[in-house]
């Protein structure tokens, strides 16, 4: 499993110790999440960035998601808060959008390396 650590405008991926940092502008000073469109392309572009670097393997036409590495995202930055229910709701939509998948499981969603909340 590929894990993308998400900070504000920032998304990090470590894999055998190579580190691939890349910026985006997706938040702002209130929330990890500020701007959704925005937030799913620079995902794409970091699991590209991951692919071309052959860390990660994307979906394909062939095979779908069967060969595809799987992804999680664990929010390291401090929230004053915590992980709210709408931005760990976003980030899951995040992942359907970018696995093309309704099959993204809720652990896939961390805060701090944990899970935030329990599936109801």
């Amino acid at each position: 499993m590929l894990t993308l650590q998400i900070y504000l405008n920032r998304i990090t991926t470590q894999h055998n110790g190579a580190t691939l940092d890349y910026r985006g502008q997706f938040s702002n000073s209130r929330l990890i999440v500020a701007d959704f469109t925005q937030f799913v392309n620079d995902i794409q572009a970091a699991l590209k960035s991951a692919a071309e670097k052959n860390i990660y393997t994307p979906p394909s036409k062939l095979f779908g998601n069967l060969r595809a590495t799987p992804i999680c995202l664990d929010v390291r930055e401090q929230l004053a808060d915590g992980l709210s229910p709408v931005e760990y709701k976003v980030l899951l939509e995040t992942l359907m959008a970018v696995c093309n998948s309704r099959a993204v499981k809720p652990e896939q969603v961390l805060y701090h390396g944990k899970i935030p909340f329990q599936a109801a």
